[in-house]
């Protein structure tokens, strides 16, 4: 390649293109022709016309929105960005070492990422503008200035997150990287707010976030030690474009972002006792505490358990808690299921008993506490309603629950059990059949 051609910025551009090119190639492997005219177009079609319709005749809860509710709406979609450098694991042979190459790249994926903001932060405010228009008060200025400013908004961010992640790691990253978005968030929403409400223009809250992003941006051109996280950044946001066609393909398993897990990071022992069914029941616990993937699906299930516990009526409360510690137990058994069949587990020779109660020592290990925190939601919520006596429920009906859950657990091993043992029976008795059947088939005569 001639040196005219080789320069930052047409390199940036290339690749720029090239990494949108392997994202297309990758949806176009399900976009054909037959999704985009029966599944596409149609949900463009009623998409569209549902869209016009709540413009035309918006919804009576909308009168009931705040005026200044549109910040905070596309605050919270910018403040998921991430600093694109676009890097490339090859840079670091011999293009890291010119620090004028790395500024322009790094200048180059600053600028990349202020217009992906910008487009993003305009396109939003282009949907709901007809909204913010007619019953919100925003006029076509404002509405210019908010979207500026939360395009801006989005950009320091992804500045301080990739100083963030630059210094630390592990939880301390995750710890910091979301205090930093909440003191952003509510900053942002009480200052942008105020001038809302004040009648002052969002222009002077632009004018302030371009400082503030001018000057995060010239401190992180010429900043050093950041290219494993810029590799890391790209590798990430493939993933991110790709990941909702790879739903059907199985789990996608990321490489882990962090050197230790943030449970359990040392040896330790959960059980007192060591016979074998707490062994295997302590492996599965370790394996599934360090994944990063299971801790999000636990919380995701306790978090939306205790939604549906607290905002019901006691009764039904009640009837989603059985239910829902039936579906907890149903789920962890097919998580037992799949660890199971993984290859290093599937050396061990353990006995089919030894696996079963294993697993319902894992199972109430790791399903009790959170079923308890929904029997104590419907107790506080007896004792708010009633209140006196009823505040006894606070107590009684964990310790009920406790009772019922170890019911249900162990009920759930013997129906495991039971099923395991007569599917075993009858792909016996069917080898024993095919064995016969090939007994009975008469040999060929000798030749």
């Amino acid at each position: 390649m001639s040196g005219r051609r080789m320069k930052p910025l047409p390199l940036t551009l290339g690749r720029i293109a090239a990494f949108w090119r392997k994202v297309w190639k990758g949806w176009r492997l399900v976009l054909d022709w037959t999704v985009l005219l029966y599944l596409a177009l149609p949900a463009l079609w009623i998409g569209s016309g549902i869209y016009l319709e709540a413009m035309r005749q918006p919804p009576p809860w909308v009168d009931a929105i705040p005026a200044a509710a549109p910040i905070l709406v596309l605050s919270l979609f910018m403040v998921s960005a991430r600093l694109r450098t676009f890097a490339d694991p090859g840079d670091g042979l011999f293009l890291r070492h010119y620090r004028g190459w790395t500024a322009k790249l790094t200048a180059a994926g600053l600028a990349y990422t202020l217009a992906a903001r910008l487009l993003l932060a305009v396109t939003l405010t282009a949907i709901v503008y007809p909204l913010m228009s007619s019953r919100l008060g925003w006029s076509a200025a404002q509405s210019a200035e908010l979207a500026a400013a939360s395009a801006l908004l989005g950009f320091v961010w992804a500045l301080l997150r990739d100083g963030i992640e630059r210094r630390w790691t592990g939880w301390r990253r995750t710890t910091a990287n979301l205090a930093a978005r909440i003191v952003l968030l509510t900053g942002w929403g009480y200052a942008a707010g105020w001038l809302f409400r004040a009648g002052i223009p969002l222009i002077y809250a632009v004018v302030g976030l371009f400082l503030l992003a001018l000057f995060l941006a010239w401190r992180r051109i010429f900043a050093f030690g950041a290219f494993a996280l810029e590799v890391d950044v790209e590798r990430d946001a493939y993933a991110a474009c790709v990941r909702w066609i790879l739903f059907e393909a199985g789990e996608v398993v990321n490489p882990p972002s962090t050197k230790r897990p943030l449970l359990l990071p040392k040896p330790v022992r959960l059980f007192r006792r060591r016979d074998a069914r707490r062994r295997v029941a302590e492996l599965w616990l370790k394996a599934t505490l360090r994944d990063p993937s299971m801790l999000r699906s636990l919380l995701v299930l306790t978090g939306a358990g205790s939604i549906a516990v607290w905002l019901t009526p006691v009764w039904i409360a009640a009837i989603a808690w059985v239910a829902m510690v039936l579906l907890t137990i149903l789920w962890l058994h097919g998580q037992w299921n799949q660890w199971t069949t993984e290859r290093y587990v599937a050396l061990f020779d353990w006995e089919e008993e030894t696996l079963h109660r294993g697993e319902e020592r894992a199972r109430t290990a790791l399903g009790m506490p959170i079923a308890l925190l929904w029997a104590l939601l419907i107790g506080l919520q007896v004792g708010i309603r009633y209140d006196g006596w009823a505040w006894l429920a606070a107590i009684a009906v964990p310790i009920a629950g406790w009772a019922v859950v170890r019911f249900m657990n162990v009920q759930a091993t013997d129906w495991y059990m039971l099923r395991a043992r007569a599917k075993a029976r009858l792909e016996a008795e069917k080898r024993h059949k095919e064995a016969e059947a090939d007994e009975a088939e008469p040999s060929d005569p000798p030749a």
